[in-house]
């Protein structure tokens, strides 16, 4: 039996390594903070929301001032239709951004939330948000893709289809979700 295993895990590593030049994944220590909110992320996007709010909760009961865990939570929560939950989860990941990369991970959790309840003003403040995101982090890809989503929103399909384009020629998460989106949309994508 232990044969076949290691027959297995050589063939995925190979694999793996084979698809290694177009693959990008993050890992983090088991069980940490930020295994638990990249979890908790994944599990939101399958629609997974008790798995999620679980991770979110380890995370902070791991750093009960985790800043990635509270804008997962705030993303958890408008998701689940509460704008004013949502809204203190996500201020408290502001506050609790000990580092550029937590301060990006809450502002573009605040460009969700406000493209998710479109509350008076959202896509200015969506917009002022992606410009403060890539001031400081120019390739987030996650902020490219979140401002084409709002300008798809409002009916801007050129300006959606750039700033898709551009979260598509980034490594990370956000790039199948952009390809996907621009052959949703029949957008073509010039640098593919």
């Amino acid at each position: 039996m232990s044969a076949v295993r290691a027959a297995v895990g050589l063939l995925a590593g190979l694999c793996i390594m084979g698809c290694a030049h177009s693959m990008t994944v993050q890992t983090y220590p088991f069980g940490s903070p930020m295994h638990h909110v990249a979890n908790g992320m994944a599990f939101l996007d399958m629609g997974l929301m008790d798995d999620a709010f679980r991770e979110f909760s380890a995370a902070l009961e791991e750093d009960p001032l985790f800043s990635p865990a509270y804008a997962g939570k705030g993303i958890y929560w408008s998701m689940m239709g509460l704008p004013d939950v949502s809204q203190g989860y996500v201020f408290l990941a502001v506050a609790y951004a000990e580092n550029s990369r937590e301060e990006v991970f809450a502002l573009v959790a605040s460009m969700q939330r406000r493209l998710i309840f479109k509350d008076d003003g959202w896509f200015e403040e969506v917009a002022r948000t992606f410009e403060e995101v890539i001031e400081i982090a120019p390739d987030n890809g996650a902020a490219y893709y979140w401002m084409g989503v709002s300008l798809v929103e409002i009916g801007d399909i050129d300006g959606a289809g750039e700033k898709l384009e551009r979260a598509a020629g980034l490594a990370g998460a956000y790039r199948n979700k952009s390809e996907q989106l621009l052959l949703d949309l029949n957008v073509e994508n010039s640098s593919r």
